[in-house]
């Protein structure tokens, strides 16, 4: 059996066309201004899921803590050491009735008067430096606000206060702890 020319021509023309929509399916489609060899070579684009950007932000942010949690923890090393290197002034002054406790968690000179003094000045203002960088410290740690902190500091140095140190009531007035 042999075909006619006119069937063969029509076969092998539909077979062409076949094939080429086939390769054009397979490849992208180029512009007037690309070359083959360079769409070729291209790397395939990067699909960016939001599983794969949610992780990316989640080790960021995790590599980032990792980071600040080492500084946090040799701040406060050094502030316990500054913290603990003051107490023993800190208690003198407490005792002979010149500072005390506030409800903000700072410490205050009990009478305007003592402020003369420029050791219980800096002793007051270095301390209370101090504690608030701490308060921010615990604050970043725990996800609050360092006001909270302070608040609860304060709470618990009201409560561990020594008979006869002073405490600053929240409308600001001055009491003897009995």
């Amino acid at each position: 059996m042999s075909m006619s020319a006119s069937t063969a021509s029509l076969m092998s023309s539909s077979r062409s066309k076949t094939s080429i929509a086939r390769r054009r399916l397979n490849r992208p489609r180029l512009r007037p201004h690309q070359s083959r060899t360079l769409l070729e070579n291209r790397r395939p684009p990067v699909k960016l899921s939001i599983t794969n950007l949610m992780s990316a932000i989640v080790a960021a942010l995790l590599a980032a803590g990792l980071a600040s949690s080492a500084a946090s923890a040799a701040d406060k090393t050094e502030l316990q050491a500054r913290f603990e290197r003051r107490y023993p002034q800190l208690l003198e002054y407490k005792s002979q009735g010149k500072i005390g406790e506030t409800t903000e968690g700072t410490v205050e000179a009990v009478e305007p008067g003592y402020l003369d003094d420029q050791t219980l000045k800096n002793l007051i203002d270095e301390e209370n430096a101090d504690r608030r960088e701490l308060y921010r410290i615990i604050a970043r740690e725990e996800n609050t606000t360092p006001a909270k902190v302070a608040e609860r500091t304060a709470r618990r140095n009201f409560q561990k206060a020594r008979p006869g140190e002073y405490l600053k009531a929240a409308d600001g007035t001055w009491r003897k702890k009995t």
